[in-house]
C-alpha cells in the first residue's frame, strides 16, 4: 500500500492527530531517502558531505 503519491507527497487530507503524525514520519522517510539518492549520484566528496550532515539531522529528528 503507498501513503503518496509521487515526489513523497501524502494523499489525501489528514483530519485525525495519527494520521497527521504519519504524514510528517513518511515525509521525513523520503527525504531521508532522496539525501541517500544524492549521495549515492554524486561524485563531490564536499557536497556528499554536506547531504550526509543533513540526512543524519534529519534520522536524529525522527528519534
Amino acid at each position: 500500500m503507498s501513503y503518496t503519491k509521487s515526489h513523497g507527497q501524502p494523499q489525501g487530507i489528514a483530519i485525525l492527530d495519527t494520521n497527521k503524525l504519519r504524514e510528517i514520519l513518511i515525509a521525513e522517510i523520503v527525504a531521508i531517502n532522496g539525501y541517500a539518492e544524492h549521495i549515492a549520484n554524486s561524485n563531490m566528496e564536499d557536497v556528499n558531505k554536506v547531504w550526509k550532515g543533513i540526512m543524519i539531522g534529519e534520522k536524529i529528528t525522527m528519534e
